[in-house]
């Protein structure tokens, strides 16, 4: 499990506006909780993947399959039995309804379908995805307050170089029912994009493609409305950069009180 610490340099800010501390303080929580989501999915995402690599190694699915079968056969011979169907008589309807057996068997005891499975690690990544872009839409709405301190510009700018394709990302994620069929909205119309070459490493078009819900690694994925490929990487590397952040903005204001090590 990765943990990623914060200070509070303080517990009250140290202002006698009193609505103006009710404010920075909204927005300073909502920060905390946005980081404490962006870390619980990043760990999500590397118990899932770690799971998957280890299914991988280990030939599970092949051993499963081997399970599948014995438990179908018997399955098969009991309906087979039960209803005094002969041996070559309504082959495909008894599998069937074996096969169906056999899955609510296999849930009921608490096995995942594999299309359950499979869409864990997408979850937690898109989960990380969303975190960064509360992080980033919170710290421009701070950068926007009165008499905040000349540090939040620069650390929103900071934001947007180490994550330059996070807002065109989440878009996309956001607004799959666009991107599904090629296209953007302009001042809320709908515009056919142009896509542009496409390579990945893992896939190469040069005349473009649209990719949705792609895993390279541990990089999350979508065509972008621009029609270029982005990226946003589920990292210990983006979660520093974020904590530095985070922790920046906590440290360029003025506090009351002692420090206060976080998480508790």
């Amino acid at each position: 499990m990765l943990v990623f610490p914060l200070s509070m340099p303080g517990v009250w800010l140290d202002n006698d506006d009193h609505q103006w501390c009710f404010n920075i303080n909204q927005i300073l929580n909502e920060l905390k909780s946005c980081f404490w989501e962006a870390n619980t999915s990043l760990n999500l995402f590397n118990e899932e993947m770690c799971i998957a690599y280890s299914e991988l190694e280990n030939g599970s699915s092949s051993q499963e399959f081997q399970r599948d079968r014995i438990r179908i056969d018997e399955i098969i011979s009991d309906i087979r039995l039960k209803n005094g169907i002969g041996p070559f008589e309504l082959c495909y309807e008894v599998n069937q309804r074996a096969t169906e057996l056999l899955k609510k068997e296999k849930w009921e005891n608490g096995v995942e379908p594999n299309e359950l499975k499979f869409r864990k690690k997408f979850i937690y990544a898109k989960s990380f995805l969303y975190s960064l872009d509360c992080i980033r839409e919170l710290l421009k709405v701070l950068s926007n307050e009165d008499n905040v301190p000349f540090e939040i510009q620069a650390l929103l700018k900071l934001m947007d170089t180490s994550f330059p394709q996070l807002r065109a990302v989440r878009n996309s994620a956001h607004h799959i029912e666009d991107r599904a069929l090629g296209f953007k909205r302009v001042r809320g119309k709908k515009v056919k994009i142009e896509l542009q070459p496409v390579n990945t490493g893992a896939i190469r078009a040069d005349g473009g493609i649209i990719l949705l819900h792609q895993l390279n690694g541990t990089k999350l994925g979508f065509t972008m409305e621009n029609g270029q490929y982005g990226e946003i990487d589920v990292s210990s590397t983006s979660m520093e950069t974020i904590r530095v952040i985070i922790q920046g903005v906590f440290d360029s204001f003025k506090w009351k009180g002692r420090p206060v090590h976080l998480p508790s």
